[in-house]
């Protein structure tokens, strides 16, 4: 946006319903500008967005998105988004409550550093700002002086949640050429371009208040890209200037994002440095509009305004917080809500004396005395006025959050940041949250409580107990599974050996009856049908029939194969297939050899043949020649073998051939 349409937008009115009344910063993504709610009279913020950034694909979407999401963030120390949108020209623009105590980049422009005090109470506020943004899943990813605001009491909020995340997906470049945070302050993962946590921005928190203090940010190099590479596994110098935040201040810029504090233990880290300090000193605080310095002269200005330099007539200074001290001083307890600010300040201003003090005695005449009754009943409405002020706005300075859907752990957090406290009044069974969430609150969210106020909650028992089904044993596990999965139940499974089940159907569940929370986990045990069978040694060498009775005992049938065997006496088993000691399934066949006894033959003979003719006509029944005596010539002839031929002889069997001349 440049420098004539900064100038021209003063006047205009965006959204049909905030008209510009003043331009008090501008960047290179947006014009910061103090804006007239037309409908409400209100003074707001407008953040009104680079007219570029209408022609980003995406951004528009991811802009409503993550301004929706910041508007759901309610914390003291956590700038207000009131309302969103896209002007008629398609600029959009983001309005939020309007803070006039400048940022902390403002106050270190000119030429101001923080005491350790000032930089704890700065750094404390928007710790717990961070620690409630990020238990709500929300990372800021732009943490530098210029995101933290000031009220005129020097109550610190962060700005622009979710709006570096839009001009990231935008490609929106700033001038030093980072596309996502500023570099000078860009945590090591954000630097290599890593998956974020809550820890960037407590990172980038931490070398916030270490400029802060020291008056230099650290790693500082001629250019962006040798600034991101100086901090890789880089620890931060350990500056003397740091003092008694050394310690939290080191292990909150640790570039091991496992070792760095996240935003509640640098809150417990900074209060635990707190007690060794003196309450601070009142910031530095620069206006933001040249109107609030008119608004300023009803009396008791919070903080030192810049005006001039610090011996100009247009400066005013109070010294120390009375109320702080070392205790309590970082608790939140005395930061006011902005938006009563001026009110609260002319209510403690009380009522006004001319020059001359009040007035004389003799003055107070008889006929005269109607003005003064008037002036008491004033003061009596306007004290009862400021109870009810201090009551809601001062005591009860602590917004409760909404705790419902969240678990205990996160609520304790939440309610912590906001320096409240949480008990649990009784558990029911809800079958919307599951187990350990709170399901109602007693105080609704929004309601302004004094801190330390307990806030009573319902926790969740998890969803009502259900039937358990008790007719699943005998049925398929897939349908029974299926059934135990309908009702809510987790469904684990075992199989086993069943001799009366068939294969897939359930032998047993465990519980079997009764009632159990959906969630909880019944054990189905599966049948895999009859255990496998071990055939026996005893099946071999005794009769079929004995063999037969044995395997039938085992499930097992049993089919008989004859052989001859010159070994085993008829009638005996001699083998089986399977042979034993191998299992086979239940009424598997085995197959078991059974004697014959030896098998015989009768030599025949072979007188008259040729020895060839002799030799093919012995083989035939199974005999062999074992030997040969007589002539072997051509014309030679068998004429007798040994044994001779009409012998029975067991086979397999061998004779002896004798030959002759023909």
């Amino acid at each position: 946006m440049t420098v004539a349409g900064i100038a021209d937008v003063v006047g205009r009115v965006i959204g049909e319903r905030y008209q510009v009344e003043e331009v008090i910063g501008a960047g290179a993504s947006s014009v910061v500008v103090a804006a007239l709610d037309i409908k409400t009279g209100n003074s707001v913020a407008l953040k009104i967005l680079h007219p570029a950034l209408r022609h980003e694909a995406g951004f528009l979407k991811r802009f409503l998105y993550e301004a929706r999401s910041a508007a759901a963030l309610v914390h003291p120390n956590l700038l207000r988004v009131i309302d969103w949108g896209i002007d008629r020209d398609e600029q959009p623009y983001l309005v939020t409550e309007l803070l006039e105590g400048g940022t902390l980049r403002t106050l270190l422009d000119g030429g101001k550093t923080l005491t350790e005090s000032q930089a704890l109470f700065v750094g404390i506020q928007a710790a717990r700002g961070l620690a409630f943004a990020h238990s709500r899943g929300l990372i800021h990813r732009d943490i530098k002086p210029a995101n933290l605001l000031f009220d005129r009491r020097g109550g610190l909020v962060i700005a622009d949640f979710g709006l570096a995340r839009a001009l990231a997906e935008a490609a929106w470049t700033e001038p030093i050429g980072t596309v996502l945070g500023t570099a000078r302050y860009a945590s090591p993962e954000q630097a290599e371009a890593k998956a974020l946590t809550g820890k960037s921005d407590i990172y980038s928190l931490s070398l916030v208040l270490y400029e802060s203090i020291v008056g230099d940010t650290p790693f500082q190099a001629d250019t962006t890209i040798a600034m991101l590479a100086a901090r890789k596994n880089a620890r931060l110098p350990n500056n003397p200037k740091l003092g008694v935040l050394s310690e939290a201040i080191m292990r909150a810029a640790d570039p091991d994002p496992t070792e760095r504090l996240d935003a509640a233990g640098f809150v417990k880290s900074l209060e635990k440095a707190a007690k060794k300090l003196d309450p601070p000193e009142r910031l530095p605080l620069a206006p933001t509009r040249s109107a609030l310095v008119e608004r300023l002269s009803l009396g008791d200005p919070p903080t030192q305004i810049l005006g001039g330099n610090e011996n100009s007539p247009d400066t005013t200074y109070v010294g120390k917080v009375e109320s702080l001290d070392p205790e309590d001083s970082f608790t939140g307890h005395n930061l006011k809500e902005t938006a009563h600010a001026a009110t609260f300040d002319a209510l403690a201003a009380g009522p006004q004396w001319g020059e001359d003090g009040p007035p004389k005695a003799r003055e107070l005449h008889p006929r005269r005395k109607w003005p003064w009754l008037v002036a008491v009943a004033i003061l009596i409405i306007a004290g009862v006025g400021f109870g009810f002020f201090a009551q809601h706005y001062v005591v009860n300075s602590q917004v409760v959050p909404t705790l419902v859907g969240d678990n205990l752990t996160t609520a304790n957090a939440v309610l912590n940041a906001q320096e409240l406290k949480g008990h649990i009044s009784g558990y029911q069974y809800n079958s919307k949250y599951e187990k350990g969430v709170i399901v109602s609150q007693a105080v609704a969210a929004g309601t302004r409580l004094s801190a330390n106020t307990i806030i009573s909650y319902v926790v969740s028992k998890g969803p009502p107990p259900v039937s358990i089904p008790s007719n699943l044993i005998g049925t398929p596990s897939v349908s029974a599974e299926s059934k135990l999965k309908s009702l809510g139940f987790q469904v684990s499974i075992k199989k086993a050996y069943s001799e009366t089940l068939a294969v897939g159907l359930v032998i047993s569940q465990t519980p079997s009856s009764g009632s159990m929370q959906p969630g909880n986990n019944i054990d189905l045990t599966v049948s895999m049908g009859p255990s496998p069978r071990t055939i026996p040694t005893s099946v071999i060498g005794v009769s079929f029939q004995s063999a037969q009775s044995t395997l039938s005992s085992l499930g097992l049938v049993a089919k008989e194969s004859q052989v001859y065997s010159s070994s085993v006496t008829a009638g005996l088993t001699i083998s089986s297939s399977p042979a034993p000691g191998n299992q086979v399934a239940k009424g598997s066949t085995v197959v078991l050899e059974v004697s014959l006894g030896p098998q015989t033959v009768i030599v025949p003979s072979v007188a008259g043949l040729s020895i060839q003719e002799a030799v093919s006509k012995l083989l035939a029944v199974g005999i062999s020649v074992s030997a040969t005596y007589g002539p072997i010539t051509n014309n030679a002839v068998a004429f007798t073998t040994n044994p001779l031929p009409g012998t029975v002889i067991d086979l397999p069997g061998s004779v002896v051939l004798y030959t002759g001349a023909k």
